[in-house]
């Protein structure tokens, strides 16, 4: 396991458990009381960016999950979270991000108009290479998330989401990484 880490703040935990596989891991948080968990039987390629700024922070990734090359997982401002289920399958250059990194208020009445929002990947989803999903989102058991999609918006199960912004474009789906004989 090779990982680069750039921790500032307190009482910030990273566990991995057991018989993972990551390479060359790029691990930023910065803020107090957050914890970044890797289940069992993980692999983690080459390259990939893991952060979390605030506090009270959480990514969560599942058993058996497969992430490929230059992905990247941000998680920012306080009491925010990603859940990644299990069995997941990821190609390179995926990013997750539950906020825009900077604040946008209304004109007139000073509210700020853009606020983070958690994410969650149920179990059993591929997500093909380039594909952007971002906050709120919830991505249905199953599914499979199409190269370069940009996903704004929930997704139900088994289905297939492609295109910016993406949409269903294939229901009661069954994906596998190996063929059936």
């Amino acid at each position: 396991m090779k990982l680069n880490k750039k921790i500032i703040g307190k009482n910030n935990v990273f566990r991995t458990g057991a018989d993972c596989l990551i390479d060359n891991l790029n691990l930023r948080i910065q803020g107090n009381n957050n914890t970044i968990t890797i289940g069992n039987n993980c692999s983690i390629g080459k390259n990939c960016d893991f952060w979390i700024i605030g506090n009270n922070c959480s990514i969560t990734i599942g058993d058996d999950t497969r992430i490929s090359s230059y992905c990247a997982i941000e998680v920012q401002e306080d009491n925010q979270y990603i859940t990644i289920g299990k069995d997941n399958l990821w190609s390179h250059h995926v990013r997750l991000r539950n906020n825009d990194s900077h604040y946008i208020y209304d004109a007139a009445s000073g509210t700020r108009t853009n606020l983070p929002k958690p994410i969650e990947i149920d179990n059993h989803v591929w997500i093909a290479a380039h594909a952007t999903i971002l906050k709120g989102v919830h991505v249905g058991s199953g599914s499979v998330i199409g190269t370069h999609a940009l996903v704004t918006k929930s997704t139900p199960d088994n289905t297939v989401v492609a295109g910016i912004p993406a949409k269903v474009v294939q229901e009661n789906i069954v994906w596998s990484d190996r063929p059936r004989v």
